[in-house]
Parts: C-alpha cells; structure tokens; sequence
C-alpha cells in the first residue's frame, strides 16, 4: 500500500510538473525513484520470507503471490513518472515550454490515477470485487495516446524546428501509455488473487 501511495504521488507530481513546468518538482520526482526501489526491495525480501517460513497455500498463497507481482508493476510505474519528470527538465533546457500539446496527456495521466486508485483500493480492501473496469479504462489512455500522436506528427511537419521539443511530448505520452499497461497488469493480478484464474478480455463482456 506504501508503495501504491508513493507510486500515485510520483503520477500525480510529474504530472503538475508538466502541466506548471516546474523542474523543481521535476527534479523531486526523480529523486524520489530511490525510495520506491527500496520499498519494493523490502516487499519483495518480506516475500520471499513468507514463502519460506509459512509457505502459505491456496488463497494465501495466490494473495503472496499476487503481491509480488503488482509490487514489480507499481515499481515499474513509478519508473515512468521519473522518466516523464526527465522529459520535462530536457524540455526546460531546451525552451520548450511553449505551446505543448497538453490535452491528450491531461486524459491519460488522471485516467491512470483514477485506475491506479481503484486498483488499490481492491487490493486493501482484499474483498473481491469485479476489476474488468480498470481494465477497460487503459482503453481510453491507448485512445488518448494515439491521438496525442497525431497531433505531434502534424506539428512537426509544420514546425520543423521544434521536433525535439515535440519528440518529448510524445516520449512522455509513452511513459503514461506505458503505465496505464501495468495499472492494467495489476487489474489482472487482482483478478488472479480472487479468482485463482487468469483474466480474460471475456470478463469485461
């Protein structure tokens, strides 16, 4: 839960960085990467002795196990948020402040945080309930992304000049699109733990 917390801080934070284009923030996201490591070293170690002190079966063991692996997703998340605050500083050393396309980024960042909350929110609760809505959420963000695309490519055409600036954006793009799959991946883990079965795109239906 500590490391959800941190990892939505990490969203929410490189994404007011954008949006104020403030690298001082930018630069405490990046900083901050450190401590979601950590935090994920210790889930990880607290694991892994589990398994082997208690070796945990059935519901148990697919909660431990389950954990393990949206401990990685949420390490993962947090990894894009350090690389979009990134893409901001290079952007302020490169000018490039002005006129940023900004909407589609704006309905994939709180896209992802509404997601990445409902899947904790699951996950502390530990009371099954049906996650095929985050799942499909990550449907809007792979929409908004494709269209941040489209516009990049037309700006670049028209503006030559400011391709790397405009390069920027669209690797930012990627780091949201990248981290609405793994709040996706989480939505599926959180399926398995309830369920014991793999998710399927059949469970939406």
């Amino acid at each position: 839960m500590n490391m959800g917390l941190t990892a939505k801080m990490q969203i929410e934070d490189a994404h007011k960085a954008l949006i104020d284009f403030d690298t001082g923030l930018a630069r405490k996201v990046e900083d901050r990467e450190q401590n979601i490591d950590e935090l994920y070293a210790k889930a990880d170690q607290h694991i892994i002795n589990m398994l082997a002190r208690r070796q945990p079966v059935a519901n148990d063991l697919r909660v431990v196990v389950a954990s393990q692996k949206i401990a990685s997703e949420l390490e993962r998340i947090a990894d894009y948020a350090a690389n979009i605050a990134g893409h901001v500083i290079k952007l302020a050393d490169n000018n490039g402040a002005d006129s940023l396309p900004l909407d589609q980024v704006e309905v994939m960042a709180q896209t992802a945080l509404l997601m990445l909350t409902e899947a904790m929110q699951i996950y502390n609760d530990k009371v099954e309930k049906p996650v095929a809505s985050i799942w499909k959420q990550d449907e809007r963000i792979n929409a908004a992304f494709s269209k941040l695309i489209e516009e990049l490519s037309r700006l670049m055409i028209a503006d030559a000049g400011a391709t790397q600036k405009h390069t920027s954006m669209l690797f930012i793009g990627r780091c949201f699109e990248r981290i609405g799959d793994h709040i996706k991946n989480m939505a599926e883990h959180l399926h398995y733990m309830f369920t014991g079965d793999s998710f399927s795109p059949v469970d939406c239906q």
